[in-house]
């Protein structure tokens, strides 16, 4: 053809294909020096008979070269696409999360070693079964907020982010300080259990006479309750069908129906004085008359701080103004859900991100999954949900007051660490550098979240006990 382009075939690793072709031809050539010449004049027919594949091949091949830009490829791959492997994500849950959190904040105490990644993996390999690698611990424990900082020997220390401490402390001197006060403390949650809902593995004889469990999870149903050490409140049991198609029960338990559930069930079966424990979903927080934004007119940052007290200057331009509305905003939070409380002598109180395991309904959820699980051999959604009655009704006083004082031990432990972790840091922690902020905000942890060092250790650093 006339082109003295080199051959890119030499050094690579030929795969079954090319070796089938590479062994087609020899027999060819081997058939023709023992019969001599066949099909002198017709290349392509030659070609095929050599190689072994049709001619239509061939010619496709042949016109496809002749095509091809001098600097560029000169064959392609068909269906033959380049994309980046998506690494598997480990799925951890709620309760591994927790236990990943305490392990961290009993590492160097129980270990007698700082908290490394390549430390810390075979560890949680041993208590929870974790499959991920470093990569993937490194995600979960940026998910809990966890971060890193230097220490005074230059060596790199793991501990939680400041404002997850904060939020912790504050819950757990709340919760004791309500008790101490003797009012009820009542935990509400959101759960769900899809139609397909059973154990992953049971007896067979490797037949598929037993039962089989369908691909598709089916449908969906949220479940809604609230209790504490007495038991269930009364009545207040929310099961229903998902609209979604997403999965997320989230997407339909929304502020709207949050709002309804509250005032006409949970409400109503309340003691008086309630303090109610929830968590942090967005259809908790909204706010009532939320604070303006940078996008709001300036009049509406005026009538704002006016409407707070809180002072400011006439001649102040709107940069100003909302640098005081920033300075301000978080203490003068108001959520709707808190004030539906109040109008009935009850109080919200939220928990700490990321700490399913101060809430006992987490663990109350878990028994009735599992036996949703064990029984539900129809796959139909209205059995799981009377599978889901059925077990809410089996739940004892008992039971809820071991869950419960089961997190009270947690509250108590959290806050013995809470002063390791102060002697800890008041031993460790230094300064970067002159001048370089100090704060939780995350910045360090953006700029070195791709790397690690030869300890498998994350570059960034803050310390914890």
């Amino acid at each position: 053809m006339g082109d003295n382009r080199k051959s890119k075939v030499d050094g690579k690793i030929l795969h079954s294909q090319a070796r089938e072709i590479i062994f087609n031809l020899y027999t060819f050539m081997k058939r023709e020096a023992e019969q001599g010449p066949i099909l002198l004049k017709q290349v392509q027919q030659r070609v095929a008979e050599a190689t072994g594949i049709s001619k239509t091949s061939v010619k496709r091949i042949v016109s496809e070269e002749r095509t091809a830009p001098r600097n560029g490829p000169r064959f392609s791959t068909p269906r033959k696409t380049w994309s980046k492997k998506n690494k598997k994500k480990t799925a951890v849950d709620d309760f591994d999360k927790t236990v990943i959190r305490r392990t961290v904040h009993e590492f160097h105490r129980i270990d007698g070693q700082r908290p490394t990644l390549k430390a810390f993996l075979p560890v949680l390999k041993e208590k929870i079964g974790f499959r991920g690698g470093i990569w993937t611990l490194r995600q979960v424990l940026k998910e809990l907020q966890f971060k890193w900082r230097k220490s005074t020997d230059n060596r790199k220390l793991l501990i939680e982010k400041h404002e997850i401490r904060e939020h912790r402390v504050r819950f757990i001197r709340a919760i004791k300080r309500y008790r101490e006060e003797g009012r009820p403390i009542v935990y509400t949650d959101e759960t769900y259990v899809h139609a397909s809902h059973t154990k992953p593995h049971s007896w067979s004889d490797g037949s598929n006479k037993g039962l089989l469990t369908p691909i598709s999870k089916g449908e969906y149903g949220i479940i809604v309750h609230a209790g504490n050490e007495n038991g269930f409140i009364d009545n207040a049991l929310l099961v229903f069908k998902s609209g979604q198609k997403s999965g997320d029960y989230h997407d339909c338990m929304n502020f709207k129906n949050y709002k309804k559930y509250l005032q006409e069930k949970l409400i109503p079966n309340l003691p008086p004085k309630t303090v109610l424990v929830i968590d942090n979903a967005s259809y908790h927080n909204k706010q009532l008359n939320p604070a303006p934004t940078s996008n709001s007119k300036k009049a509406e940052i005026i009538q704002w701080l006016v409407n707070h007290n809180i002072p400011f200057h006439d001649k102040m331009l709107k940069t100003e103004l909302y640098q005081i509305v920033k300075l301000n905003k978080n203490p003068h939070k108001m959520f709707e859900i808190d004030s539906i409380l109040a109008e009935h002598g009850h109080s919200a109180l939220r928990l700490p991100p990321y700490h399913p395991d101060l809430n006992p309904i987490e663990m109350i959820w878990s028994l009735i999954k599992n036996h949703v699980a064990l029984k539900n051999t129809t796959f139909k959604l209205n059995d799981c949900i009377n599978l889901v009655r059925e077990k809410v009704q089996d739940i004892t006083k008992v039971e809820w007051a071991k869950r419960c004082q089961h997190v009270r031990n947690i509250e108590k432990k959290y806050m013995e660490h809470e002063v390791s972790i102060d002697d800890i840091t008041e031993s460790f922690i230094i300064n970067l550098e002159a001048g370089s902020s100090d704060d939780d905000s995350g910045s360090d942890s953006e700029h070195s979240s791709h790397r690690e060092d030869s300890g498998g250790e994350m570059s960034g650093v803050e310390v914890l006990e």
